[in-house]
Parts: C-alpha cells; structure tokens; sequence
C-alpha cells in the first residue's frame, strides 16, 4: 500500500477507535454588536401565528434549534399564539422572542419532458424524452427577532421557498395531493426553518467537540452513552447518577453529567462537575487528554452570553397532575385514552407530569374516581393531594366514528384547561375538534398532519386505538397554545 493510500486508512482507523463524542458550539464575538445578536440567540422563545393548514409544528422547531445550535443559540421553548403581548413571555425569560408566520401554498403540477437513458437490445445506451410531472409547493415564511422589552426588533425578515418532486405520468395520476403533502411537508418545514435560522443576523461561533466517557463492560454505562448520542439527555444523566449512587461510577460519569449540563446552558453546574470530575481523575491517563482548561474558559464565556432561563427551568419544573377526563360520550376507552396521550404529550413537550396511577389513588382517598365528579370539588384541594403544582382537567365531546353511506366520519372533540395553583387561575383553556371525513375511515389525512417530534411519537404509540391519528391530532390542537420544548431529551 503506497504512503497516500496508508494516512487515510490509518486515520479510519483511528476514527472507529475513538470513543462517541458530542459537538458543542458557543458565540465567539469579535466586538459589542457580535455580543449582543450571541445573546440574542442564546434562548430564543418562538411564537407562530394561529394557522389552518398545519397542526403540529415541532418539526420547524426541531430544525430552527438545530441551525441554531451551530450558531451557539437555542430555541428555549415554542407555542402558538394571537399579536400581542405574549402571557408566558415573563415566566419564561427568554433571550428573544421570535414571531414566525407560515403560509403554505397549494399543492402545482407542471408537466415537462425529462431525457430517460437506457440500452437498446444491442446494449447500446439510447435516450427519449419521457412525460414526467413536477409536483411543488411553496412556503412563505415571514419572522420577527426582538428581545424582551425592546423598542424595536433586531431582525424582520420574509423569505420563500418551494420543495418539488418528479413523478411520471402514471405515478402523478395516482398521487393526491395529500399523499404529497403527507410525504413532503415536513421536508418543506425543515427547509424553512434552516433557511430562517440563516436570515437572522450573523452570530460567530467556535465548534467544540466533546468526549463521552464509556465503561465498555457495563451495560448501563453503554445504554447512557448511546441515549446521549440520540439527544436523550435527561434519561442518560439518571443512568450516570445511578451509577454514580451504586458505587460504579467515577470521574467518567461526572464529566458525562458536566457534559449534559453544558449541553442545557446550565454553564455554572457543567463547571462544577467538570472540577469534580477531573478532581476525581487524578492521574489517570484517559483524563490528561481531556482539555480541561478550554472547557473552564467555554463554560465561563457561555454564563455570561448564553446562560439558560433559570425561570423557564423552573416553570417547566412544577408537578403537573393530568386528572380523569369527564365526558359525553359512549366510548369506553376513549377518554382514557386521550388522557394518557395528553400527559405523554406534556411530558414531551418538558412538563414535569406525575404518573396516573399516583394521581388516581391520591384522588380516590378523598372518594373522586371518575372525571365526572370532579366539578363539583376544588382545583386547590386535588393540587394539594395530588401533590402536584397544575392540573389538566378536559371534558370530551365526542369520540365516534360513524359510517354515512360511502362515507365515514371519524370525530374527536373537546374542551381543555391548564390550572396553575399559584395563580389560582386557568393559564391556558382550549376548545378544539378532530374530523377525519373518507371513504376508508384509515384516519389518513388526520396522519398526514403530524409532522413533528410530538405528534409522531404520539401516533407511533397510538396506532391501532380507537381513533389513533384523530384523538392525537386532537392533542397536539389542544395543547400548541402552552409553551412547549423542542425535541427529546430537553
């Protein structure tokens, strides 16, 4: 093997013997104005203006914090709301308030002829013009950048976009627009919200790449570095601490738990477990080669530019009890069912959610059951035997799905509210409806509308059940008016 072809095989090699590792950016300003757009972006709390034609847009999120991340920012929480002044934005405390409207446009087709090559019986490459359609749609994306008390905002940009597809003649005829739409939407989100990151204003940033400590031999360990590499952070740090509690762990663990911290901007704990932990290392060998050092310096920059909302910690820290929900229905198992997949939903989104067997026992002590009985108590009393710190109450209207001639209708509706014992008032109260109308009754179209973090894991793990796509996409309705977490883990 000749000396050009050796270095690169050996750097392979090194690469797939090195342990996981994590990148990691922070701002590198240069003067004042860097300084303030890093801050700016460091917890961006974004609001999208009510919409029809999408339901659940953690997608757009989930790409718009990613872009961020390169940048050294972050999107600290998202919900859809009307103009005005925002009723979350105090609890909060973001860095910046962004307002994001989207309008997608109708579903094109334009036929053109598209050169197909192929060989001839001879195995001579021949070429014809082939019918073909070009499936597009376009969307509009006009957003706000300002900080909190601000007179004026840092960034208003509009920008537009278009994602196509190629099809031939007979797989055009055969592909409705929704079955495009269900296929491609979330592609064309994506795209807005990369291309939306990339018309705020600049933010220099520096990238750092971070090691994950593994115990190769112990599979907890290995299970924590693999939930941490998948974004599920919170999930790797108890398999960390629980090491750390059995007596398994060392100097590893910690900075696996430094390294969690750091990537949730909470900078002064990141630097106290990262002291421990190279504190604990001594001398071994394995932790000389860990900068430690440039990792100080990072964390002392990040405090001071990008330092995560202490208040949003806080605000989504507080014990929510989802309580029995009351309906008006004959279905048995429908209620139950929307109430499981409002607090799996909640627990996405970063809510603190106390299991429902714990909520039922507490309430059944005091002789509550059924959510029918809860009008006539009060939202205090259940808080303080809950134990909890807000209370989900919901009242479903309908659940049913009926057959009418050649066609169905599949239908869930009804009314939420979010309590907070604090304010002693509803913080958040919604009415919404769910209706799928087809010839099949498959819940299709109510599927194809689930395009984020949040409503597909819902409909992964409701597939089957009475209503699946209708009784999540009424969820993801009900609740896109509370502030929500973007992506796993958070």
């Amino acid at each position: 093997m000749g000396p050009r072809l050796l270095l690169p095989a050996l750097l392979a090699l090194l690469s797939a013997c090195a342990g996981p590792t994590v990148r990691v950016s922070y701002p590198a300003p240069r003067d004042a104005a860097d300084e303030s757009v890093a801050k700016a972006l460091g917890q961006v709390y974004v609001i999208f203006s009510p919409r029809e034609d999408e339901d659940d847009l953690g997608v757009f999120v989930e790409r718009l914090d990613k872009a961020l991340a390169g940048r050294g920012g972050s999107v600290l929480a998202y919900r859809t709301g009307g103009p005005g002044t925002d009723p979350f934005t105090a609890s909060l405390a973001p860095s910046s308030l962004m307002r994001v409207f989207l309008q997608r446009g109708p579903v094109q087709r334009a036929d053109f002829d598209k050169e197909v090559k192929s060989k001839d019986s001879e195995g001579k490459e021949v070429s014809k013009l082939v019918p073909h359609v070009r499936v597009s749609c376009r969307l509009d994306v006009a957003l706000s950048l300002s900080v909190p008390g601000g007179a004026a905002p840092l960034a208003s940009r509009e920008l537009s976009l278009t994602h196509s597809s190629e099809h031939s003649k007979q797989e055009a005829r055969n592909l409705s627009d929704a079955a495009w739409l269900r296929k491609h939407a979330e592609k064309l989100l994506a795209q807005g919200a990369f291309r939306a990151a990339g018309a705020l204003p600049p933010a220099r940033s520096v990238g750092r790449v971070r090691p994950l400590h593994v115990d190769k031999d112990d599979a907890v360990s290995k299970d924590a570095a693999s939930r941490a590499q998948q974004g599920f952070w919170e999930a790797a740090s108890e398999l960390w601490a629980r090491r750390m509690e059995e007596g398994r762990g060392g100097w590893r663990d910690l900075s696996n738990l430094a390294l969690a911290a750091e990537t949730r901007r909470a900078f002064g704990e990141a630097a106290r477990l990262y002291k421990r932990a190279r504190e604990s290392a001594g001398s071994d060998a394995e932790a000389a080669k860990v900068p430690w050092e440039q990792i100080q310096a990072d964390l002392e920059l990040g405090g001071r530019l990008v330092s995560r909302s202490e208040a949003a910690a806080a605000w989504f820290a507080q014990p929510v009890a989802v309580l029995p929900f009351s309906d008006e229905t004959t279905s048995v198992d429908g209620p139950a069912n929307l109430r499981k997949m409002t607090a799996q939903a909640l627990a996405k989104g970063g809510y603190a959610v106390l299991p429902d067997d714990e909520v039922d026992r507490a309430l059944r002590r005091h002789g509550y059951s059924q959510g029918g009985q809860l009008s006539r108590g009060k939202p205090a009393d259940f808080a303080e035997w809950t134990g909890a710190k807000r209370l989900v109450f919901a009242n479903v209207t309908e659940f049913r799905n009926v057959m009418l001639g050649f066609l169905g209708r599949r239908e869930v509706a009804g009314d939420i509210r979010f309590w907070d014992a604090a304010e002693g008032r509803d913080l958040h109260a919604a009415s919404n409806s769910s209706a799928t109308r087809s010839a099949t009754l498959d819940g299709g179209e109510a599927a194809g509308r689930l395009l984020g973090q949040l409503g597909t894991s819902l409909l992964e793990n409701w597939i089957g059940k009475p209503l699946g796509p209708e009784s999540t996409l009424w969820v993801v309705r009900s609740l896109r008016g509370l502030p929500l977490r973007p992506g796993p883990g958070r």
